[in-house]
């Protein structure tokens, strides 16, 4: 689950994913029904290595951020990878961008930033995560700089500057529910920060299999979501699909008479009754493969199109298409049957 703060203005309710970056493990000291949890605080920064510099994100993280996760780690030790300080694990992506050929493992790092400033030892890399997910990162690392202003916020309920960048996701026991401890979550925020703040400020735990699909919906009924989109635009799919079947229903009444003399004919001059069945079959066997053949082309083509409007990773293999076939196949064979009946 991930945590959203709740906070009641005087004007109006903000959903924020920042909270006080001591609240994981008080959550996990408090609560039995707490399995653990994980703090995750991301910084764009300019990374370095040899001639090459480019722009990633550097995520703060708790060092058992991938054992909660499942990320895979083409290389190195999960068991080591954040032993020491100023160690990093970084995606493969970016060992592809910075490091080109080169083994990146054991090499260093330079971050040029204020906050998080340092020569980072890559001791590990895992699988980039996907483009849709609520975790984007470059560069993993547990260590805390000794300078800049990194730390109060990861450590403190409240920093001086009210500044809360870091996310904290729970993990909790089999059977328990996640109801229960948002309700006892409450009183956290009474014991450290006092009754005026928990009178303006409530923790939500929002399900993360929910979190791109609903958002803030879950908790705030007047807000939309990507969900009521994806209902909208499947309604709209269906009502092209039923004018489409019926502007060919109308089509093909159309064309029954002529197709009507031309079996009369036909039996005039000797063809039997299952020469046209075939016939009508073979027809909507072309008919149908030609249609296949210029869908598949067209998604080929659109294909990259679309995954760039939707942010997404859809391909068309040929395993995909290999298992499709029976179902298209028994698709053809039952509409050339009603057409040739």
């Amino acid at each position: 689950y991930k945590v959203i703060r709740e906070e009641r203005g005087t004007t109006q309710t903000t959903y924020a994913e920042g909270t006080s970056g001591a609240l994981g493990p008080v959550l996990e000291e408090t609560f039995p029904e707490v399995e653990t949890t994980v703090r995750i605080w991301r910084w764009g920064v300019s990374a370095k290595y040899g001639d090459h510099k480019n722009l990633y994100t550097l995520a703060l993280i708790d060092d058992n951020f991938l054992d909660v996760f499942d990320f895979p780690l083409i290389k190195g030790d999960l068991e080591t990878a954040f032993r020491l300080p100023y160690s990093a694990v970084i995606t493969d992506d970016m060992a592809q961008h910075l490091f080109g050929d080169i083994d990146p493992m054991g090499k260093t790092v330079s971050i040029d930033n204020r906050n998080f400033p340092g020569e980072y030892t890559v001791t590990g890399i895992v699988k980039a995560p996907h483009l849709l997910s609520d975790l984007q990162f470059h560069l993993l690392t547990t260590t805390i700089p000794s300078v800049g202003k990194t730390q109060e916020p990861w450590i403190m309920w409240l920093p001086r500057q009210s500044w809360r960048p870091v996310k904290t996701y729970v993990l909790l026991k089999a059977g328990q529910k996640a109801e229960s401890l948002q309700a006892k979550m409450q009183s956290l925020i009474k014991q450290y920060l006092g009754d005026e703040v928990a009178a303006k400020n409530t923790y939500h735990l929002q399900s993360l299999n929910r979190v791109y699909l609903y958002g803030e919906s879950d908790f705030n009924p007047a807000a939309s979501s990507p969900i009521q989109q994806i209902y909208i635009l499947t309604a709209i799919g269906l009502i092209v699909v039923v004018i489409a079947c019926v502007n060919f229903t109308n089509l093909a009444t159309a064309r029954a008479v002529t197709r009507k003399r031309e079996v009369g004919v036909r039996k005039v001059v000797g063809a039997h009754r299952p020469q046209l069945m075939v016939q009508f079959l073979s027809e909507s066997l072309l008919l149908t493969c030609s249609a296949l053949l210029i869908a598949l082309a067209l998604v080929e083509l659109c294909l990259p199109l679309f995954n760039q409007f939707v942010r997404g990773d859809l391909h068309l293999n040929a395993a995909t298409v290999i298992i499709g076939a029976p179902a298209v196949l028994a698709l053809t064979l039952v509409v050339g049957l009603l057409a040739g009946w």
